[in-house]
C-alpha cells in the first residue's frame, strides 16, 4: 500500500450542494479541520509521538507548512483526535497515552484541551476518561453543551493484537465500544 506524504481536504460552502477540492496539507496522516477565530482554518494531524498543525486563511485553498504542536499529546504510533472551533475558542479531544504492556496498548486517557487564541497556545486540559480510549469526535449541541463520541473499553488499555515475537492475543467479543459524553457548558 502506498504511503501518502500529504493530505487533501474537500469542502462545501453551500451545505453540501456542491463540493470543491482544497489545497494539500503537508502531512500524510489522519487530520481534522476546525474553524478558529477570525475565519482561520486549522488542521490537526496525528504523527507518531506528536501532533502537527497548519493554518489556512483562504478557506482551505492553501495551507501553511505544518508544525509540531508541543502542548498537545501524541502517542508513539499516533492516534486520530478531534478538533472543534466555536466563537473565539478551539477545542482538542485526544488521548494522553501511557506505556504499552504485553497485554494492553498505549491508547488510554481521553482528555479535552482548549485554546482561546486560535490554537497558538493550549491549556493543560482535563482528563475525561482514564481507561482505554481512542479516536474521538466532538460537536456542540443546540443548547451549548459539547458531545464527544470516542472509542473506549473498561480495561487499562485496548487489548493488544500482537507484539513482535509474541503470539497474537485473541480479542474477546465486545473488547471495544463507542461511548458518548455530554459535557455541560464548560469553562476549562
Amino acid at each position: 500500500m502506498p504511503k501518502f506524504t500529504f493530505s487533501l481536504c474537500v469542502y462545501s460552502d453551500n451545505h453540501g450542494q456542491t463540493w470543491a477540492m482544497g489545497g494539500k496539507g503537508d502531512t500524510g496522516d489522519e487530520f481534522q479541520i476546525a474553524e478558529s477565530p477570525a475565519g482561520t482554518l486549522v488542521y490537526n494531524a496525528r504523527i507518531p509521538g506528536a501532533r502537527m498543525v497548519a493554518y489556512s486563511v483562504d478557506g482551505g485553498t492553501t495551507w501553511s507548512k505544518a508544525i509540531k504542536e508541543p502542548t498537545l499529546p501524541g502517542v508513539s504510533k499516533g492516534c486520530q483526535a478531534g478538533v472543534l472551533g466555536k466563537g473565539r475558542e478551539l477545542y482538542f479531544s485526544g488521548i494522553r497515552g501511557k506505556a504499552e504492556t504485553p497485554e494492553y496498548d498505549e491508547r488510554v486517557g481521553l482528555a479535552l484541551y482548549k485554546s482561546s487564541d486560535g490554537g497558538k497556545t493550549w491549556n493543560n486540559g482535563i482528563q475525561l476518561y482514564d481507561k482505554a480510549s481512542g479516536y474521538s469526535c466532538m460537536s456542540f449541541l443546540p443548547d451549548g453543551r459539547m458531545a464527544i463520541i470516542f472509542e473506549t473499553a473498561d480495561t487499562p488499555g485496548f487489548t493488544r493484537k500482537s507484539l513482535p515475537g509474541i503470539k497474537p492475543l485473541k480479542r474477546p467479543a465486545g473488547w471495544m465500544r463507542l461511548d458518548l459524553l455530554i459535557l455541560p457548558i464548560i469553562n476549562l
